[in-house]
């Protein structure tokens, strides 16, 4: 796993700062320029989608307004390998990443009525934490204790690693930090990692579960998969009653 971040360009180290300036150069990565949560995570999903040594599939769960829904059909099919017509059981599981980026709130915290579920979801066995954070200053949101989120600041330079050998001591951070929950900066992006099935559908029924605790102000919604698209010809089945259009 530590590879797959080597400073390298190659693209066995698809997760490289050299790898994520070259992928995400099309969302306008340049070098020395900061990069948002949801620009990083269109880049990881570029990266790993793109990469014929990644063992991983990823849903990219973003959308343009409104609230970011998980769909269970799509995200399954990211992950599902093999080919169905020869049965059930030539079907196998593909570890699947999921990446949600959000922004929750207009100010410079986070919107408090969001709080409770960012903990919640810090909480489940399938998070692999959130990346944001601080404003200006991104950091990796760990866990939580209480009402507090640990996280790891990764803001120290290392030295470059030559020759190909990896020094894993330069990935890991010997401080763990931790904040107010309620000091969050409202763009981040969250992440889950399912390795099998049953990590994926225990992680949905969770999710499904939250939405319905928080009706009015849930920051995730899920569903089995998208609406079916309004037919085309929709539009030609109105009909004109007393000077009104009626659709």
């Amino acid at each position: 796993m530590v590879s797959l971040f080597h400073d390298s360009p190659s693209s066995r180290h698809y997760l490289s700062i050299h790898n994520i300036v070259r992928r995400g150069a099309c969302f306008g990565i340049v070098p020395g320029h900061w990069v948002g949560p949801y620009v990083l995570s269109q880049t990881f999903d570029k990266s790993i989608n793109g990469n014929d040594h990644s063992s991983l599939a990823r849903d990219l769960v973003a959308e343009a307004g409104g609230i970011p829904t998980l769909y269970r059909s799509r995200a399954s099919a990211q992950a599902q390998e093999g080919d169905p017509k020869d049965g059930p059981e030539a079907l196998f599981w593909k570890p699947l990443l999921i990446l949600i980026p959000m922004t929750l709130g207009i100010t410079a915290s986070i919107n408090p009525v969001y709080v409770p579920q960012i903990l919640t979801m810090l909480s489940m066995p399938q998070t692999v934490g959130v990346v944001g954070g601080k404003l200006g200053s991104s950091v990796y949101l760990i866990g939580r204790q209480g009402k507090q989120v640990l996280y790891l600041d990764p803001h120290s330079l290392k030295p470059f690693e030559e020759d190909g050998k990896v020094n894993a001591d330069s990935y890991f951070a010997s401080e763990i930090h931790h904040m107010a929950a309620s000091k969050l900066d409202p763009s981040l992006a969250l992440g889950f990692y399912c390795r099998t099935r049953r990590d994926f559908d225990a992680l949905y029924d969770q999710l499904r579960a939250l939405a319905e605790r928080y009706p009015t102000a849930s920051l995730l919604s899920v569903a089995e998969e998208p609406a079916a698209p309004i037919p085309l010809g929709f539009a030609e089945e109105s009909r004109s009653e007393d000077g009104f259009e009626v659709m």
